[in-house]
């Protein structure tokens, strides 16, 4: 977005243009003519939001709900954190035991990583 000095000075070249003169910073038309800069702003700040609120990918809070009753989606229940994390941590402990007990199983038989059968090659071993 453009910064308030760039939109004044642009503003004050096409004022210099029309009226055939600079007039100095602290007359009275320069005043005004950096509110109206200021106010502009203002209004591309507002069109940008208006802008992020017409897509649902932008839009949020209740104009994202807008966009969803629109599609016939509604927001689900929120739960409790705590609930969450319980069972990520019984599924995790559960996958940890599993690997933990997958790799004891294959040292056992004295199989490493990476490593094929005893008599056969590794497909990049034949030529």
């Amino acid at each position: 977005m453009e910064e308030l000095n760039a939109i004044y000075e642009r503003m004050r070249a096409i004022f210099a243009e029309e009226a055939g003169f600079v007039p100095n910073d602290g007359c009275d038309a320069m005043v005004r003519l950096y509110a109206l800069a200021s106010e502009v702003l203002s209004l591309l700040a507002q069109a940008d939001w208006v802008l992020d609120q017409s897509f649902p990918q932008t839009a949020q809070g209740t104009y994202l709900d807008y966009h969803a009753e629109t599609r016939g989606i509604t927001r689900a229940a929120a739960e409790k954190a705590a609930q969450a994390r319980q069972k990520a941590a019984q599924a995790g402990t559960a996958k940890d035991k599993q690997t933990k007990r997958s790799s004891s199983l294959a040292r056992g038989r004295g199989e490493k990583r990476g490593r094929t059968a005893p008599g056969t090659a590794r497909r990049d071993e034949i030529n």
